[in-house]
């Protein structure tokens, strides 16, 4: 029986060993991560549409990753999927993407636009900048994940709002 959980020979890369090689992935993944921050400027032009494509970019990645889960990629895709994963992602489905347009979706559902966009930003600048600086500093003797990140979220969402 094959396992369908194992990532797809051909897309598998090194994992990072270094705290180069992590960073690298954090920056590719964050850089992925910000173009959620258009979300605003799309839905002041026409919310239906950009909750049209938040929730069609949604699907269309669930549909791309269970293909890849199951050994047959999607171009650019899951490239990107890979590449962009973190370790402990590695081999299963990755949830990430999934999880930053559900949330978009939500903040433009729930609250006023001004609001949601605030939301949406600190999403993309904060978690962003607070993920890089937790890997820069992963070192530091300050106790748990969301202690070295929390520092580094709190200056960037700040100008959000």
């Amino acid at each position: 029986m094959e396992n369908y959980a194992a990532p797809v020979r051909h897309l598998a890369i090194i994992r990072p060993r270094t705290t180069a090689d992590t960073l690298r992935v954090e920056i590719i993944r964050k850089a992925l991560h910000l173009l959620i921050a258009l979300v605003p400027l799309l839905a002041s032009f026409n919310l239906q549409a950009t909750m049209a494509l938040l929730a069609s970019g949604t699907l269309f990645y669930v549909f791309a990753e269970k293909l890849r889960m199951a050994g047959r990629p999607v171009f650019i895709i899951s490239n990107l999927t890979v590449l962009a994963s973190r370790e402990h992602d590695r081999g299963h489905f990755v949830i990430g993407p999934v999880t930053l347009g559900l949330g978009a979706m939500l903040a433009l559902l729930l609250y006023p636009s001004t609001a949601a966009a605030i939301a949406v930003y600190a999403l993309a600048f904060g978690d962003g900048l607070a993920s890089v600086a937790g890997k820069l500093f992963q070192t530091a003797r300050i106790p748990g994940r969301a202690a070295r990140r929390s520092p580094a979220a709190w200056p960037a969402s700040w100008p959000c709002c």
